[in-house]
């Protein structure tokens, strides 16, 4: 299990939690903001966590 501290201190800061902020930061390394889900998942690493937004 990874340490929970900077889940919180993103959520205090910034209102986010760590998978929004990867998130974010993938779409950040992208020219023009945009990419296929797909490639965001892989990107992020988030293909089989479950996302509720």
């Amino acid at each position: 299990m990874l340490d929970a501290a900077p889940e919180k201190a993103l959520r205090a800061e910034h209102g986010l939690s760590v998978v929004e902020y990867a998130v974010l930061e993938a779409l950040g390394r992208q020219d023009g903001w945009h990419m296929r889900m797909q490639q965001l998942a892989r990107a992020t690493a988030l293909s089989g966590v479950e996302v509720d937004w």
